[in-house]
């Protein structure tokens, strides 16, 4: 298992996962934020290899609210269905962490949906605490 920056060549597969997690994008898509991301410092996606195969991704970002110090926020995380309950997650996990604290970050936030009973005992046993639960909102300029 290796974990690496994506790459743009990483697109199609980023594309299949991110449909997993149920968010589906094209490979088009993909490859439009994997290069908007790889020019950010302030942000990085993690893929998971195994061979020439990736079976998972994490992105992680900086943060800066007016009302508290910067943080680091998983904005998402996924492993491929059938690659699960192997330590690819924690693998990924782990490698965002390293990256906050190179880049002068000691708190980590993540938002995982109620539904998703999975990711709440994941994030717990990795170490994270339960802080607030909350509704989410969204306006579309239609």
């Amino acid at each position: 298992m290796n974990i690496r920056a994506v790459k743009l060549k990483d697109a199609s597969k980023i594309a299949k996962l991110s449909g997993q997690l149920g968010y589906p994008i094209t490979e088009q898509e993909a490859a439009n934020h994997i290069h908007r991301i790889e020019t950010d410092s302030d942000q990085k996606v993690f893929v998971a290899e195994l061979g020439k195969d990736i079976t998972g991704w994490i992105h992680i970002r900086k943060e800066i609210l007016l009302v508290e110090p910067p943080f680091a926020e998983i904005a998402g995380l996924i492993v491929d269905a059938g690659h699960r309950k192997k330590n690819i997650g924690r693998w990924l996990v782990q490698e965002s962490i390293q990256w906050a604290r190179q880049n002068g970050l000691f708190k980590i936030k993540v938002r995982s949906n109620i539904l998703r009973s999975e990711s709440h005992s994941f994030y717990k046993a990795l170490g994270f605490r339960e802080v607030k639960t909350q509704k989410a909102y969204e306006w579309i300029n239609e």
